[in-house]
C-alpha cells in the first residue's frame, strides 16, 4: 500500500458515520439522517422516461462526452467559455481529480481555502501535493492581501476555492473573487473554482451577480471550472458532472479520462442534455423551500444560545460549533448519532482549525424533521455543558 495513501489520505468521514448509522437502522432504530450533502428532489419522471426509450444507450460515447451536452454546458457558463473547452466527467470529484493529475506534478504547493472541501485535499494529498491551507480570521473574513504573501512565500501552483462553499455556506462575493484573480494572474498560478453550489444562494438576485472563474480579468487560461449536476438537478446517483479546462490542456485531461473512466455515463449525460434543453429552471422552484428550511433551523439553533455558528449564505450547510466547550467533533458524532439519533458531520475532516465544528446538512429532509434534529442536538449539547 502506498504510505501516501495510508497516512495521508483520510478515511471519507461520509462513509464512516453512515456505515454506523446503517447498523443502527437495520435495528429498527429512526435516525434523522442530515449528513451528506444531497437535495430531495429528481429529474422529472417524463424526461428519464423519454431518455430510456432513445437507441444506443449501451454505447460509449466520445471520451470528452456527448457533444451536444458539452455545448449546452458552454452555454451555461456563458462567454468566453467554448464548447471544446468542455469535458463531461463523472461528477465533480472526478472532474478535480482530472485536472489535479493534469495541472500539477509531485511536490507542487497548492493553496486551498479553508474550511475546504475533505475530497479535494484527499486528492491532492494522494497525488503527493503540500497542501496550503488558508484559514479565515476570527471574524470568519479571508485577508485577501494575506493571500499573496502565501502564494509568493510557498510559490503556489494554485488556488482551490469552493463557492458557495462546502462545507461553511460562504459565498465569495464578485469582488473578492476579482481580488484573488488579480493574485493568480500577477502570479500565473491557477484558480480551480468548484461552482457545484453556484445556484444554491439564499439573498435574492445574488448568484446572478457572482461570476464563473473563467469570467474574471485575465483568468482565460488560469481558470478551471469544476460544476455537477448533482446537486442542482438531484442527479447525485448519475454521477455526471464538468470540467472547464483551457483549450491547451484538453488533450492531456482526455488521456486521463479514457485511462480511467473513459467516459461518464451515456444515460446520465442524455438526461442532463435534455433538462438543459427542455427544462432547465426545473429546480429553482424548490430554492425558496431550501431557503425556508435553512432560516428556520438557524433560527431555532441561534436562539438555544448554545452554538457559535459560521456566517454563511448558500449551499445546503449550517456549519456550527458549541459555545465554550473543547469537544472533539470526530467522537461527538457518533455519541450524538448512538444517544440522540442523529447523523451530522465532523468539522475535522475539512481543515485543521475546525476540529470542534459540524456539518448539518438541510437539503434532504422537510422542515418538521429538520426542526426535531436541531432539537435534538440543543438537547445533547445542553446535557454535554452541564
Amino acid at each position: 500500500m502506498s504510505e501516501v495513501i495510508k497516512n495521508q489520505v483520510i478515511i471519507p468521514p461520509i462513509d464512516a458515520i453512515n456505515k454506523r448509522r446503517k447498523e443502527l437502522e437495520a435495528t429498527g432504530i429512526d435516525i434523522i439522517n442530515l449528513g451528506q450533502g444531497i437535495v430531495d428532489f429528481s429529474p422529472p419522471e417524463e424526461i428519464l422516461q423519454e431518455v430510456a426509450k432513445e437507441p444506443g444507450l449501451f454505447d460509449y460515447t466520445p471520451d470528452p462526452g456527448l457533444f451536444s451536452l458539452r455545448s449546452e454546458v458552454a452555454k451555461r457558463l456563458g462567454p468566453p467559455c467554448k464548447t471544446e473547452e468542455i469535458v463531461i466527467t463523472s461528477g465533480a470529484n472526478f472532474a478535480f481529480l482530472l485536472a489535479a493529475t493534469t495541472l500539477f506534478n509531485p511536490g507542487d504547493a497548492i493553496g486551498i481555502f479553508s474550511p475546504y472541501y475533505f475530497n479535494h485535499q484527499m486528492v491532492l494529498s494522494s497525488l503527493r501535493l503540500e497542501c496550503v491551507e488558508i484559514e479565515p480570521n476570527d471574524s470568519y473574513e479571508y485577508d485577501l492581501d494575506q493571500l499573496e504573501k502565501i502564494t509568493e512565500e510557498k510559490k503556489l501552483k494554485a488556488i482551490v476555492l469552493v463557492s458557495p462553499c462546502n462545507p461553511s455556506g460562504k459565498v465569495f462575493g464578485k469582488a473578492e473573487l476579482e481580488k484573488i484573480a488579480k493574485v493568480c494572474v500577477k502570479n500565473q498560478i491557477f484558480l480551480l473554482m468548484d461552482e457545484v453550489y453556484k445556484d444554491f444562494v439564499y439573498e435574492d438576485g445574488l448568484a446572478d451577480k457572482i461570476p464563473f472563474a473563467h469570467t474574471l480579468e485575465g483568468m482565460g487560461d488560469l481558470a478551471i471550472n469544476l460544476g455537477s449536476f448533482s446537486k442542482l438537478y438531484g442527479m447525485m446517483g448519475y454521477r455526471v458532472g464538468w470540467l472547464r479546462m483551457p483549450l491547451k490542456f484538453i488533450d492531456q485531461v482526455i488521456k486521463v479520462q479514457d485511462m480511467s473512466v473513459i467516459c461518464a455515463c451515456h444515460f446520465s449525460q442524455r438526461v442532463a442534455l435534455k433538462i438543459l434543453q427542455k427544462n432547465p429552471k426545473f429546480t429553482y422552484d424548490y430554492l425558496p423551500i431550501l431557503k425556508d428550511r435553512r432560516e428556520k433551523v438557524l433560527d431555532r439553533l441561534e436562539k438555544s444560545g448554545l452554538f457559535e455558528i459560521f456566517p454563511s449564505g448558500g449551499a445546503l450547510f449550517i456549519w456550527f460549533r458549541p459555545k465554550n466547550m473543547d469537544v472533539s467533533a470526530d467522537q461527538e458524532v457518533f455519541n450524538i448519532l448512538e444517544k440522540k439519533h442523529v447523523c451530522i458531520v465532523s468539522g475535522a475532516a475539512f481543515g485543521k482549525a475546525w476540529k470542534s465544528w459540524f456539518r448539518f446538512s438541510f437539503g434532504r429532509c422537510n422542515v418538521d424533521i429538520l426542526l426535531e434534529g436541531a432539537n435534538r442536538l440543543i438537547e445533547y449539547f445542553s446535557e454535554l455543558d452541564k
